[in-house]
């Protein structure tokens, strides 16, 4: 799943887009993990957008307050709409670019509203679409937090839609991913007799 090159992350100005899987379990990995991938931005001079489920949002928020470099936004709302994710993330994005400030985010899918398989499938869907949404756009970092404790098994499913994955600070690039590939959808369950 991961390849045993390992390089120091560096500043995405210049980059374009990076999208990286971010695996970890409970709250502690989860705030060490995005408060680390927040103070790398701030010291870089970049903003960074946290949209994240409202409970996640309240441990990083609690430490790093809101400012004019650290937003946070709560995705609940658009949990049952992801197509609405991307459009969002284009509006942050262009809206901080326009500044003239690199630009990182941290987006979280919230995982624990989802209501099908059918549900899941889409959110899955949209990560592996973001790449697609903005390969020939302004540069900018995408970390997406992946809880291994509740959603551990679609892990392996979820690195073919990142092309990076982060652990320790440090990214690594996903052996599953593949730029060219189609997504692997989920196969359709039997249509129900009449």
């Amino acid at each position: 799943m991961i390849s045993s090159e390992t390089r120091t992350t560096p500043s995405p100005s210049g980059e374009g887009y990076r999208h990286e899987l971010y695996p970890y379990q409970g709250s502690e990995e989860f705030l060490s993990g995005t408060l680390g991938f927040v103070r790398e931005a701030r010291d870089g001079g970049e903003a960074v957008v946290v949209a994240v489920p409202e409970e996640k949002a309240a441990l990083p928020r609690a430490e790093m307050p809101e400012d004019d470099t650290v937003r946070y936004v709560e995705t609940s709302a658009v949990a049952h709409h992801p197509g609405r994710l991307i459009e969002a993330w284009q509006e942050w994005i262009k809206a901080h670019t326009a500044e003239g400030r690199p630009v990182r985010g941290i987006g979280e899918s919230p995982w624990s509203e989802v209501r099908s398989p059918a549900e899941a499938e889409e959110l899955r869907y949209r990560e592996w679409l973001l790449n697609k949404a903005f390969a020939a756009g302004p540069a900018w970092w995408l970390l997406c937090p992946y809880d291994i404790a509740v959603e551990g098994a679609e892990l392996e499913r979820m690195s073919r839609c990142h092309p990076a994955i982060r652990a320790g600070g440090r990214s690594e690039t996903s052996e599953t991913y593949d730029a060219q590939a189609p997504f692997d959808f989920s196969p359709l369950s039997h249509p129900c007799s009449p």
